[in-house]
């Protein structure tokens, strides 16, 4: 309470000791119409109106010096410099004769190894998280590589002047959702995920909501940003 009341002016508004003391009892005895309680008034809905985490920057479309995770498991590493004529190792899979092009986010060369020899392409994502791509082996087959940035979660906790609030609009969320109301669910999982964009349990509910909506394209946005704060190596 004294965290939020300093956020708004320094003057303690007792509709947020009220709100605080709601929260103790919608753990209690959980439910929609519980949180609701801690979400009234205007001081709480003040605090809902600002935006407590800074969205993360998009990460550098350079393939020098990075790990990645290659469809769902194996561990593709690139040395320093495409100089190196073999720049990066995935198992016994090498890609050489490297040429980058990081305005488009576009590697290719050759690759050896696997039981293969051919040309490969791999293109990454606009906010340098992910790749696609294949390596094209000279027998005319080809095998799909997709790659996921290995840099430990990237997730922040809620700001504990704020934490609260997150919690009760998870809460109700959750509650909301077991209830079969995907669309207020997701209301509540959009309002988490803009009071704090880099708490990984907003997405996970916005994702979860999105599906049972019917949205998939919503759902894998979500699940998308969620495993990307929450995944750790």
């Amino acid at each position: 309470v004294s965290a939020a009341t300093e956020l708004l002016g320094g003057t303690c508004d007792p509709t947020l000791v009220a709100a605080c003391a709601s929260l103790s009892d919608a753990r209690a005895s959980p439910s929609a119409s519980s949180f609701s309680a801690v979400l009234r008034g205007d001081a709480v809905t003040a605090l809902l109106q600002r935006q407590h985490q800074a969205p993360l920057e998009a990460e550098p479309r350079l393939w020098e010096d990075s790990t990645w995770l290659v469809n769902g498991e194996g561990e593709l590493s690139f040395c320093e410099s495409t100089a190196n004529f073999d720049f990066g190792v995935c198992g016994d899979v090498v890609l050489m004769d490297c040429s980058s092009d990081d305005e488009e986010g576009i590697l290719t060369g050759i690759f050896e190894g696997g039981g293969g020899y051919g040309e490969f392409s791999l293109s990454m994502s606009a906010d340098g998280r992910r790749f696609s791509g294949g390596l094209g082996d000279d027998d005319g087959s080809e095998l799909e590589w997709t790659g996921f940035r290995r840099q430990g979660a990237r997730g922040e906790a809620p700001p504990r002047r704020v934490a609260w609030l997150h919690e009760a609009l998870l809460g109700r969320g959750r509650c909301r959702l077991k209830a079969g109301d995907a669309a207020e669910a997701l209301e509540d999982a959009r309002a988490a995920t803009a009071l704090c964009c880099r708490a990984a349990s907003g997405w996970l509910l916005a994702a979860d909501a999105a599906e049972a909506s019917g949205d998939e394209e919503a759902a894998r946005a979500a699940r998308d940003e969620y495993e990307w704060l929450a995944w750790s190596e």
